[in-house]
């Protein structure tokens, strides 16, 4: 069950309708040239271009399609929507506040009631890293230019052994950790 929602006795994210709800109505382009004015780089991936493990067949966002988004919603038994509480720092990112903003708006036309706590990242990450938030904007990334400095974080399945530190939802998936553990 979600935190600040409205929905009772259900998490409408485990459903990947609306999931694929919430990528088709984000409108990463105008981030791109409105939020960030040009300067930044829209990815469908977690590793970025120039960082090992970059793959560009892989690398194809879905336009935005608020009407599909709406479809999806629907399909998935939320035709009316649902309200979410979002975490969203203000001094840890460039025009993170900004992002968060426009991300609330974009959810808004498919129905998807976002209240944006917006705060210092002090506060945020101590949410974050507690597990008292479940929808919030966050980046990942690497200084050796290696992508697995990134996967490994994000996407192993938490453990006592480090791995899956930044997996804050509790993501798992036994055919990954597998892979994961051959690098």
């Amino acid at each position: 069950e979600l935190v600040g929602s409205d929905i009772r006795g259900a998490n409408p994210f485990k459903d990947i309708r609306v999931r694929k709800a919430v990528q088709l109505a984000i409108n990463s382009e105008a981030l791109h040239q409105e939020v960030m004015r040009g300067y930044s780089r829209t990815l469908s991936i977690m590793i970025p271009q120039g960082v090992l493990g970059y793959d560009k067949e892989l690398d194809k966002r879905p336009s935005y399609d608020p009407q599909t988004a709406r479809r999806l919603l629907k399909e998935a038994g939320y035709a009316a929507g649902f309200q979410v509480r979002m975490n969203c720092s203000n001094d840890r990112y460039l025009n993170d506040e900004a992002i968060c903003q426009a991300i609330v708006r974009d959810l808004a036309k498919i129905g998807i009631r976002v209240q944006a706590d917006i705060e210092p990242k002090g506060v945020f990450f101590k949410k974050v890293f507690s597990k008292s938030s479940n929808f919030y904007l966050i980046g990942a990334a690497t200084n050796s230019g290696d992508g697995q400095n990134i996967v490994f974080p994000v996407l192993s399945t938490p453990s006592e052994n480090g791995r899956g530190e930044l997996n804050f939802g509790g993501y798992r998936n036994d055919r990954i950790d597998h892979l994961l553990e051959r690098l």
